[in-house]
């Protein structure tokens, strides 16, 4: 029999090169470029030959279909288009290109957003969606709005926020209007909607839940319906912010003795059917003045239109609060079509944390730093206290302010740093304590102000303690600029017991002098900056010898 060696080398080599593809497609990320149109799987339209997997990228320049599910790395568009059509596609990269917005999907498409890359942004061919999954921490970007309410999957499930936010611009809505919607969408504080979500609500059904955050915080509103037709759409749409209320010096102390909290607010629109029955959720540390007793007993749903200088005031309806839950309801529908809402108090004995810092700012004039700032309504339980530091991330207690004046709805408050200063950034910020029971406290933002140099002499102050047994004398000397600063003690025969230098730098220095090893008696020092000298004298009262030589402890801060 005779062997054809050159069809055997061809099969050998055809093996060997697809075997070297697919191994390094299982090690290697692989940058597939489209040759032709067709479907993602064919793979004769890709170069290098083969199917695009989790870990690849596709660089499209014809016309791609889906033709089952798929998974893809980055997807670069710079001509054709992307069809996902009635499939499931996983990205963990990004899309881009210049004809990014050619990736299109229908509201039968499915689109999870994975990986550990940077954060997702929707080209505007992903308008509709049968259902989106947020599985990637640093979220997903859209500046255009989402439709997912054409086709609900028979599960109801079109949202799965497992980890990330997705956040919308603010012309941008989250459409979930459709009664087949499930009502309860899991989420959490590190994945929810910061936007606009727009739901139907089915009247009957229960409360129905948008699930809302923003600034790496999750409060919950949900609605219920139980009048009207039951065909009826009853669209609601909900966004919350973590931010100071709108209007928030006006309000309603007849209606809301105990004022309205300073933390978030939520916006809340009916567009279109019946009264709803309102809920908004709660956690405990939002009301850290309060205890349980007080929460139930006093919290309130507050309102507001949105009008400039309108007062926040709330309902006659009666409300419900839940504090194991963690939400305050109302009792009944309510008619109210104010569409701002937060949390009130009706009793002044439980204040809700009424405390903003406003017009905020620091001084120095003559070496003395002036931290100013103003307060609009507050509650005696609040109280103010200023730290400082050389390190914005390291400061502690300075002092107390004092009240100066009371204008025009505004405290103006004053502290002054008497200390000695020296050339340098001074860092100052308020800590605002709501209730120092509860350890319920806020820092205001920090605040530099400038130290130059005022004067150009060190100072040293008196060595301490003077007599001395044993202990070492603690120095502490005030230098203006860059220099070398040298003690020298002497005994009373004027001979140099021992000198010592160091290199100063602007600022506090403090060192101190071991006096255990001198003999009983008196010593003169001189401390000397460039060509100035501060001299003064100590007296040691206990012999003690144990060498011929001191040394000097560098404690320098």
């Amino acid at each position: 029999m005779k062997t054809n060696h050159k069809l055997l080398s061809t099969t050998t080599t055809l093996i060997y090169l697809l075997l070297t593809v697919y191994c390094s497609h299982i090690l290697y990320a692989i940058d597939y470029i489209s040759i032709a149109n067709g479907n993602l799987n064919n793979i004769a339209i890709w170069s290098p030959v083969g199917t695009p997997g989790n870990n690849d990228n596709i660089i499209v320049n014809h016309t791609i279909d889906l033709t089952s599910d798929a998974q893809i790395n980055d997807i670069i568009i710079n001509g054709g288009s992307v069809n996902v059509g009635s499939y499931s596609i996983s990205v963990s990269g990004q899309i881009s290109g210049v004809a990014a917005s050619n990736f299109i999907t229908t509201s039968l498409s499915k689109l999870e957003i994975a990986g550990n890359s940077g954060a997702f942004s929707f080209p505007s061919g992903i308008s509709k969606l049968q259902k989106l999954t947020i599985n990637r921490s640093s979220g997903a970007i859209s500046d255009h709005s989402l439709d997912m309410d054409d086709n609900v999957p028979a599960d109801s499930v079109v949202l799965v926020l497992t980890s990330g936010i997705l956040r919308l611009s603010a012309t941008s809505k989250l459409f979930l209007n459709s009664h087949g919607v499930k009502k309860y969408i899991p989420c959490s504080s590190s994945s929810y909607v910061e936007g606009v979500v727009s739901r139907n609500i089915k009247k009957d059904a229960g409360m129905h839940y948008f699930p809302v955050g923003d600034g790496g915080t999750l409060r919950l509103m949900s609605l219920e319906v139980t009048t009207g037709g039951v065909n009826e759409e009853n669209t609601n749409e909900c966004r919350f912010y973590k931010a100071i209320p709108i209007n928030y010096n006006y309000i309603d102390f007849a209606k809301l003795p105990g004022g309205i909290t300073d933390k978030y607010y939520w916006t809340s629109n009916r567009v279109n059917g019946a009264n709803t029955r309102r809920r908004l959720y709660y956690e405990y540390s939002d009301f850290g003045a309060l205890n349980s007793a007080q929460r139930i007993a006093d919290l309130l749903l507050a309102n507001n239109s949105g009008v400039p200088a309108s007062n926040w005031t709330t309902q006659t309806t009666p409300v419900n609060v839940n504090d194991v839950s963690k939400y305050v309801e109302f009792v009944n529908s309510n008619a109210s079509n104010d569409n701002y809402w937060t949390f009130g108090s009706q009793s002044a004995g439980s204040p809700l944390p009424i405390v903003e810092i406003v017009n905020l700012n620091g001084k120095n004039e003559d070496g003395i730093v002036s931290v100013e700032w103003d307060t609009p309504q507050e509650y005696a339980k609040v109280q103010f206290t200023v730290e400082s530091g050389l390190n914005p991330s390291n400061m502690g207690f300075a002092g107390n302010p004092e009240i100066t004046e009371i204008k025009k709805g505004l405290t103006h408050y004053v502290y002054r740093d008497l200390g000695e200063k020296f050339p340098a950034n001074f860092y100052y910020r308020v800590k605002i304590t709501r209730n120092a029971e509860t350890n319920d406290e806020d820092y205001s933002k920090t605040i530099a102000v400038r130290v130059e140099s005022e004067f150009k002499e060190i100072k040293v102050s008196e060595p301490y303690p003077n007599p001395s047994k044993n202990t070492p004398l603690q120095f502490t000397a005030l230098i203006p600029e860059e220099g070398t600063v040298s003690l020298i003690v002497y005994n009373n025969l004027g001979q140099v017991v021992k000198e010592w230098l160091m290199e100063g730098t602007p600022g506090l220095l403090k060192f101190e002098l071991p006096v255990d090893e001198l003999e009983k008696g008196t010593y003169f020092y001189s401390v000397k900056y460039k060509l100035q000298s501060n001299n003064g004298k100590f007296i040691k009262l206990k012999n003690q010898v144990i060498g011929n030589e001191i040394g000097i402890a560098d404690s320098t801060k």
